[in-house]
């Protein structure tokens, strides 16, 4: 009998760790060391003119899909473009940030970095050009990505994107704040050129 509780309780431990260690699958805070902690700002229903005012890159912002489509209805550009930053992320489909960056001053947007979880790198990943936001987890009573990620993206987009369709994209334009169409990154000159010129 204590042989199988000992393996129950080594399963479970081993489960415990896993999901604790896996990035991506939970919202990452408790993995941020104390620094990086105490650099995240958690934005309420914060005015979005007072929000210009106070941001600064080297903090990272937790919002939740109203406030963060606040802030960029708010925008003084006319066109938005949002990318869905994953730290570490191998895929062709995720490109650096500074590339991101290239891409939205080519075409005359703003840019606005978004990531679902924390991660240590993504502070070393600011800079003055940018700032990053951090879906609000806790918005949705869970830790886990797959459970919330879909949620924020189709509230953020007022339903033009269904939950269950949110994991094919992770470019995003609009226009005035409002959503026009997701991009597909590794076509993005031909999709946003039928929409943008290059400045």
């Amino acid at each position: 009998m204590s042989k199988k509780i000992f393996l129950s309780l080594s399963f479970f431990l081993f489960l415990s760790y896993s999901c604790i260690s896996i990035k991506g699958l939970t919202d990452g805070y408790k993995s941020l060391s104390k620094e990086h902690k105490e650099r995240v700002v958690r934005l309420a229903s914060l005015s979005t003119g007072k929000f210009k005012h106070i941001a600064t890159p080297d903090s990272v912002y937790v919002v939740s899909a109203n406030t963060l489509k606040n802030i960029i209805l708010n925008s003084r550009s006319e066109y938005q473009l949002l990318y869905e930053y994953i730290p570490d992320c191998p895929s062709e489909i995720c490109i650096p940030i500074k590339t991101f960056l290239d891409i939205c001053t080519q075409y005359g947007a703003e840019p606005i970095i978004l990531s679902f979880y924390f991660d240590n790198n993504l502070f070393s990943k600011s800079s003055n050009d940018f700032i990053c936001y951090v879906a609000d987890s806790k918005a949705y009573k869970t830790k886990f990505v797959y459970k919330y990620s879909p949620k924020f993206i189709s509230e953020l987009t007022n339903g033009a994107i269904k939950e269950n369709d949110s994991w094919m994209y992770n470019m995003y334009l609009f226009h005035k704040g409002i959503f026009v169409k997701t991009i597909n990154i590794l076509r993005h000159e031909e999709e946003l050129s039928e929409i943008l010129r290059v400045r």
